[in-house]
């Protein structure tokens, strides 16, 4: 009887406790539902308005280059990252992106959608490494960012198997319209996480960064990628793979055979 009490104790303070990062991580599967519906349909929209399969890789291949670009200019301008600004950065971008992404019919267009996806992608990153700076004990960190880590990676699990049943042959508007209401449902709990009171565990809130110069940072980057070569050149690998299943695979899926009973 005892030990029950204990239990449901323990366990309604855990969960009070960790409340915000099961918010967050309940934001980011609904944004990861968002994000992978788009990544599933932006190959196929980008082949189906005249592009080539190597083109279409080299478009979407631009969103990382924007991306390592972005990591440089955003040292040198965000000087204080508060996830709050960050969050709200990036859900405007990415209410932006898939209508740039569908009206897109050229080149620079598409470079465009490439560019928003890049830098929302990092922003992302950004604010969500400072919400869990900031908000998650030191001995916690594992454990929060996994719940965070566990949300995405069902998102990204649920996202393909719900384009799989929207797309069939051809794209229209609808799949983006629903991606942008997964967009929104994130967006509202992001506001329920802001309006919470949460306890500030970090000892420094605000991080004070380094004066900024190019060459530096390519020094300092050079420095822990040597530290650091095998786990780098392991990532290498596992993402190249992972972009040539998502990139792809949505195409060929297009022309599998129907299933029938």
């Amino acid at each position: 009887m005892f030990l029950k009490k204990d239990l449901e104790k323990n366990f309604a303070s855990l969960a009070k406790n960790k409340r915000p990062f099961y918010l967050l991580g309940l934001m980011f599967f609904f944004w990861t539902l968002f994000d992978g519906l788009i990544a599933y349909i932006a190959p196929i929209l980008i082949t189906d308005r005249g592009f080539s399969v190597t083109e279409m890789g080299l478009i979407i291949a631009s969103s990382n280059i924007f991306g390592m670009i972005f990591d440089f200019v955003l040292v040198k301008y965000l000087r204080s990252a508060n996830y709050r600004r960050l969050f709200l950065l990036v859900y405007l971008l990415c209410f932006a992106y898939p209508i740039f992404l569908w009206f897109s019919k050229s080149l620079g267009m598409f470079l465009i959608s490439m560019m928003i996806w890049g830098l929302y992608g990092d922003l992302n990153n950004f604010a969500t490494y400072n919400f869990l700076g900031r908000h998650s004990k030191e001995g916690d960190h594992c454990k929060d960012s996994g719940i965070v880590d566990l949300s995405r990676g069902l998102g990204y699990l649920m996202a393909p198997i719900i384009a799989g049943v929207l797309v069939v042959k051809a794209i229209d508007f609808f799949p983006i319209s629903l991606s942008i209401s997964f967009l929104a449902i994130s967006m509202v709990l992001y506001v329920l996480i802001t309006g919470l009171k949460i306890k500030e565990e970090s000892a420094v809130v605000e991080h004070k960064a380094h004066d900024y110069a190019f060459f530096k940072e390519i020094s300092i980057l050079k420095k822990i990628g040597g530290l650091l070569f095998p786990v780098l050149l392991f990532n290498i690998a596992i993402h190249i793979f992972d972009a040539l299943i998502w990139t792809i695979g949505p195409i060929y899926s297009q022309n599998f055979p129907d299933f029938k009973d």
